[in-house]
Parts: structure tokens; C-alpha cells; sequence
């Protein structure tokens, strides 16, 4: 849900809830004021009754004039001050709620007890009018509290949206500064100095790691290739012991593991890093038929190889694919079987790589993490298919593995290059 959808809702019911509870204190208000002004009004009657007798010895004759009754009655002695009560409407009448002030007014040494009322017709009419007035100052105020709303925050939160995308098109390495909205917002100003020393130390980082692994890559490699090379010299010496040669050879072959281990890991490093940027339309035909002429030596008189090859395209980076295509050639070359099979088929954006092997399935829940062996024997340092997933990732194809008996395939999908810019 959005912040917007959110904040109208709270901001709906909250005025929703307000204005209800304010019209029915105002209803109680204005039905307090109308008893107080009906009340005044009856006193006023009761002065002139007052006058009258006084002046003329006699009682107004008794009419009923709209909703104004006056009546008097003979007593005994003074019943007390003035009261005033409310009467209920007669059962099966239109009447409304009667007012009534009654007072006791000597005569000619004669005490009466005289009545005043008056219907309280208007006040039902006033409290419909209180509701309805209400009910549609309310809908009116929604309504134009959806539609400021509406227009006003998308007004307001222009700025951030702009923010988010100049952060969505900022590229590490690209010393590319970010390019944020100017804005009279305090807190959108805050957030955007954020984002800038955020993405300054990030850049400045990824520079210190992209300089240590070229370092690494070109310092490392050098004194490998030396122990490699003094080792090499050294078990080629016909002086050497049974012993000493079988040491020699296993210090050799370490070396040359770690050698291996090194590049994978620096490769996975560049990768990571993002140093293999830009691209460009692959023919995966043409490269594949590259590719297999290059394994022949390494197949001739070993492994049966067949091809089924149809034309296809893919975009991606030229030197990230060669690597791809090598760790897969490579993956289904070492975990064949002596005169086992290998098979390549290429068809529309699909690419399928089959060969023989042990009959015993890779765990797919981890055959794509780092180090991951299919068996301890295995004396692989267990990141190809690791660098495999990464550049599938960082290219858009979607890489599948499957078994049936000692058949393992690797499967790559991939949209075509126009889907994929």
C-alpha cells in the first residue's frame, strides 16, 4: 500500500469520526439554546398575563393561537415559584414534545394556577436540518479532502520520486555524480545529502576494491607463475631421489591448484565488481563452433562428441560468455566417464550441454554456491559453475540443471537481445 493511500485513509476517518462527534455536540447546543429561547419567551408571556390581570382584574379569554396555549384554573393557595416541565406527544398524534411554564397569579383575593405551552414542532424540524446539513457538509468535505489531497501530494512528493530515480540510474565506477531535484523541503533536502555522501562512499569503496583486485591480480599471478616455473626446472633434475621428485610433484601441483583458485576467485571478484561492463549481439552459433573446434584436441580419442546447432543471439559481454561456454566445455569434459558422450544442442534462446557421468544426481539446492563439490574426490576448487551462475545473473539467462542416470545436462534460457537492453 502506498504512503499516500495510507495517509488518506487515517486522514478520512479521523475527520469522518471528528465531524460526527462536532455535529452532535452541535445538535445538543442547538437544542439547549432553542429550550433557553423558548424558555425566555414563555417568562415574557407570563409578565403580560401578569400585567393584564392587574390592569383589568380579569383573565385573557383562553385561546389556542399556532402553537401557543394559555389556560388558568381556580385553587386553593399558591402552589409555589414558577416550573417549567416537558410534555411527551399524545399516542397516536403528529404533535411533537410540549413546553409547558406554569405559575400561580392571585385575583380578587382568588389564587389561579395558569398555564403556558407552547409545541415543540421546530425542534424535531431544526435537528433534521442540523443531520442533513451535516451529512452533507461532510460528503462535500471528503470529497474535496480526496481531490486536494491527490493533487497536492503528488505535488509535494515529486521531489522524492525524482530522488529515487536519480539513485536507480546511479552506476558504481562511472564517476558519475547524482543529480538530485532542488526542493524547498527540508526533510527531502536531509534525505538527498544522504544519498549523496552515501553514494560517495560507496563509489570511493568500490575504486579502493576494483584498484586491490587488478593489484592482486597482477602481483599474485607473477610469483605463481615463478614457484611454478623453479618447480618445474627443479623435478626435470636427474639428480633427484625417487623421494625427492614425488615431493617436488605434489608441491607442483598445489602450486598450480592455487594458481587456479586465484584467478577463479579474482574473476569472481571482477564479476562481482562489475568490471565487465558493456555489451554487444553475441551469434552463440558461431561462437560455439569456436569453441568446440578449440576442445577438440582435449576430446579426440576420448569423449564422443555431437552437435545440433541452429542460429541464435544473445546480448551480452563478449569476454564474460567465452568464460561461460569454457567452465561449461570444461564441467562436461572433467566429470565424464572414459568414452563417454558429450552433447550440444543450440535451438532458438535455449542452449543445452549433456554428458555421461556417475550416475549419482548434483544437490541443485547448492550446486551453484562457491566451493560446492559433487564428490570429495573431486579435485576441483568448486567455483565454475559458481562463476557460471554469476554471469548468468549479470547477463539475464536462466540457468537449469537436470539428471536422468548417468545423463547430467546443463541448460541455459535467455529473452531475446531486444528484451534484454
Amino acid at each position: 500500500m502506498k504512503l499516500f493511500t495510507q495517509y488518506n485513509r487515517i486522514t478520512l476517518w479521523v475527520v469522518v469520526v471528528f465531524f460526527l462527534l462536532s455535529s452532535l455536540v452541535y445538535y445538543f447546543l442547538m437544542k439547549g439554546l432553542l429550550f433557553t429561547e423558548l424558555d425566555k419567551s414563555l417568562v415574557k408571556i407570563e409578565k403580560r398575563i401578569e400585567d393584564y390581570v392587574q390592569v383589568h382584574h380579569a383573565f385573557p379569554v383562553e385561546d389556542s393561537l399556532d402553537d401557543l396555549r394559555i389556560s388558568h384554573a381556580k385553587t386553593s393557595q399558591a402552589g409555589g415559584p414558577p416550573s417549567f416541565r416537558r410534555i411527551p406527544p399524545t399516542q397516536g398524534k403528529n404533535s411533537d414534545n410540549i413546553r409547558e411554564l406554569t405559575f400561580f397569579l392571585q385575583s380578587d383575593h382568588q389564587w389561579y394556577r395558569v398555564t403556558i405551552s407552547r409545541a415543540l414542532e421546530g425542534m424535531k424540524a431544526t435537528a433534521l436540518m442540523v443531520m442533513r446539513t451535516a451529512l452533507v457538509t461532510l460528503f462535500a468535505l471528503v470529497i474535496a479532502s480526496l481531490l486536494v489531497n491527490r493533487l497536492l501530494f503528488r505535488r509535494l512528493w515529486q521531489p522524492f520520486y525524482a530522488s529515487i530515480d536519480a539513485i536507480g540510474q546511479f552506476q558504481l565506477g562511472k564517476n558519475n555524480l547524482v543529480d538530485f531535484p532542488d526542493t524547498r523541503i527540508e526533510e527531502f533536502n536531509f534525505m538527498n545529502d544522504q544519498f549523496r555522501r552515501m553514494a560517495a562512499k560507496v563509489n570511493k569503496e568500490y575504486v579502493v576494491l576494483k584498484e586491490f583486485t587488478e593489484n592482486a591480480s597482477h602481483e599474485m599471478q607473477t610469483p605463481l607463475a615463478i614457484i611454478r616455473s623453479k618447480l618445474d626446472l627443479a623435478i626435470q633434475d636427474q639428480h633427484l631421489s625417487a623421494e625427492q621428485s614425488a615431493t617436488l610433484q605434489s608441491a607442483y601441483a598445489s602450486v598450480k591448484k592455487l594458481a587456479s583458485l586465484n584467478r577463479s576467485l579474482l574473476l569472481i571478484a571482477k564479476i562481482s565488481n562489475d568490471q565487465y561492463s558493456g555489451g554487444a549481439v553475441i551469434q552463440i552459433k558461431e561462437k560455439l563452433y569456436d569453441k568446440i573446434i578449440q576442445f577438440q584436441e582435449l576430446w579426440k580419442g576420448q569423449l564422443q562428441v555431437t552437435y545440433e546447432l541452429s542460429d541464435a543471439e544473445l546480448y551480452a559481454n563478449p569476454d564474460l560468455m567465452d568464460i561461460l561456454l569454457n567452465n561449461l566445455f570444461s564441467n562436461a569434459s572433467k566429470h565424464n566417464i572414459p568414452n563417454g558422450k558429450v552433447m550440444i544442442r543450440l535451438m532458438g534462446g535455449t542452449l543445452e550441454i549433456k554428458n555421461t557421468g556417475r550416475p549419482v544426481p548434483l544437490d541443485e539446492s547448492r550446486m551453484f554456491q562457491r566451493f560446492y563439490k559433487g564428490s570429495l574426490e573431486n579435485e576441483n576448487n568448486g567455483l565454475g559453475l559458481s562463476i557460471v551462475k554469476q554471469i548468468c545473473d549479470l547477463t539475464g539467462i536462466v540457468p537449469s540443471y537436470s539428471s536422468s542416470g548417468n545423463i547430467h545436462a546443463f541448460t541455459l534460457e535467455w529473452a531475446r537481445p531486444d528484451r534484454q537492453r
